[in-house]
């Protein structure tokens, strides 16, 4: 499942997430942990961002926030440490998960099926580049992949044959 939401709190506490090291003021955010980077989308209250440090005990005196993202914010940290702030924020996108619900908006279906892949044991994998880059617009069940396939199943250019072990998603013949 995604990485979560930070509920609020009587005191601080430090959340690592890849190279991003959070301090949370009591508040409510969501961190989504990605291999190229982790993003922080602030729902209310503020957080306080900074490097993480490897082998640092939950000690708030090691890393002084670097910066402090409140509500609305959303920030990426990509894995070499980079910051990208000013990122639009669509909270309700963001938090969708935490209803089993995934929203996507002319996203490749590649970026889709990873997306179903967190939740479900049995994998999405697509055969063709090509299929890979087409877009999808749609709201899902996260643990429904019946209803992707079906939804997959009505475009003309995809073909789906599923095993118990995988499902896979084909160009369609010509």
């Amino acid at each position: 499942p995604p990485s979560g939401i930070g509920r609020k709190a009587n005191a601080p506490f430090r959340v690592e997430a890849g190279p991003m090291a959070l301090t949370v003021l009591g508040t409510q955010f969501n961190v989504y942990r990605q291999a190229s980077q982790t993003v922080l989308t602030v729902v209310e209250g503020a957080v306080g961002v900074a490097a993480a440090e490897p082998n640092v005990p939950d000690n708030f005196d090691a890393a002084a926030p670097a910066l402090t993202a409140r509500s609305g914010d959303r920030i990426a940290i990509a894995s070499s440490g980079d910051i990208v702030k000013g990122l639009e924020a669509d909270v309700a996108r963001v938090t969708a998960w935490t209803a089993r619900k995934l929203i996507f908006d002319e996203q490749p279906l590649a970026r889709v099926i990873d997306e179903f892949n967190r939740y479900n044991r049995t994998p999405l994998r697509i055969d063709d580049p090509d299929v890979a880059q087409q877009p999808i617009t749609g709201v899902f069940n996260a643990h429904d992949t019946d209803v992707l396939t079906k939804f997959l199943r009505n475009q003309p250019s995809i073909r789906i044959e599923e095993s118990p072990d995988v499902i896979r998603v084909k160009r369609a013949d010509r």
